[in-house]
């Protein structure tokens, strides 16, 4: 009877931790291929990380009672188990942290004076969730992220030292939702999303190369009627959100560019830091690019 017991506990044990993960793994792909909303693949991990947690505390016990009966199979079930438990509970719990640990914003850019436009995407994709207009849109979609803003600038406030002095300052500056607000967060908060200003090129090399390191990086580019532009759509690579990515080269004079650019996601009040640590990635890789000696040509 207690080997049907332990048996039984075994099965169970290795059963939810299966289910956990896949609650959790499964509605990224799902969502994707649009075989469920997004409140349901909300839904699926929240259950999956309160299952893990379960399944966590479950296989503790089992460890504990393996020691003590010296059961070798049971132990590596029970650590299988929390091994299982752990990914379950701490993904979406890492998610959580991160999303508390940066501002509640969806736009970034290198130029919040004069942002780059999506001219060509609003062509091909007229209806976006989120509005395409830079600190800006609907009075209840800008009363929402001012009021995200607000009290996340509070809550950063408080922590005092140089950030949270900026942030008591930000708290002056962002009174309502305009460009100067959502700027001024960015720069702040990801102050290595800035210009790249670069000597000894061309503009016309500049989008040559900008617009195959975007296609390295599985982006979708959509036809621009400017040479000076770039626009295209960038996937998360789990549940596939799409956020638009808008280029621009300016000349400056004395041989010198100024690459400028923005990512904003099409869904969700905050993006967990995606926008930034995309132009962030892609700038450093287009710096590295356009100033590698080139290969001299052959004769």
């Amino acid at each position: 009877m207690r080997d049907r017991l332990r048996l039984l506990f075994q099965l169970v044990l290795l059963l939810a931790a299966v289910v956990a993960l896949g609650l959790v793994g499964l509605p990224g792909p799902l969502y994707r291929f649009e075989a469920i909303g997004l409140g349901t693949a909300f839904t699926m991990i929240e259950d999956g990380a309160e299952l893990g947690l379960v399944v966590g505390g479950l296989a503790l016990l089992g460890l504990i009672a393996a020691g003590i009966a010296r059961e070798k199979h049971l132990a590596l079930v029970a650590v299988l188990a929390l091994v299982a438990a752990a990914v379950a509970f701490g993904i979406p719990y890492s998610w959580l942290q991160k999303a508390r640990a940066v501002p509640p914003i969806h736009d970034v850019t290198t130029d919040p004076a004069q942002p780059p436009s999506f001219a060509a995407i609003l062509r091909t994709h007229p209806v976006l969730v989120n509005s395409p207009v830079y600190g800006g849109g609907p009075k209840d979609e800008a009363g929402a992220e001012l009021s995200a803003v607000r009290s996340y600038l509070k809550s950063q406030a408080r922590k005092g030292g140089a950030q949270g002095r900026a942030a008591e300052h930000l708290l002056t500056v962002c009174r309502r939702w305009d460009p100067a607000c959502l700027g001024g967060v960015t720069r702040v908060f990801y102050p290595a999303v800035r210009p790249l200003v670069i000597a000894g090129t061309s503009p016309a090399r500049v989008i040559r190369v900008a617009r195959q390191l975007m296609r390295e990086r599985g982006w979708t580019l959509v036809p621009t009627r400017r040479p000076d532009r770039l626009e295209a759509v960038a996937r998360t690579p789990w549940f596939g959100f799409r956020d638009d990515v808008a280029l621009r080269v300016t000349v400056l004079g004395h041989h010198r560019l100024r690459i400028d650019m923005r990512s904003e996601s099409r869904l969700g009040l905050s993006d967990i830091g995606r926008n930034a640590a995309r132009l962030s990635s892609y700038l450093r890789a287009l710096t590295r690019r356009l100033t590698r000696p080139r290969r001299p040509a052959h004769r």
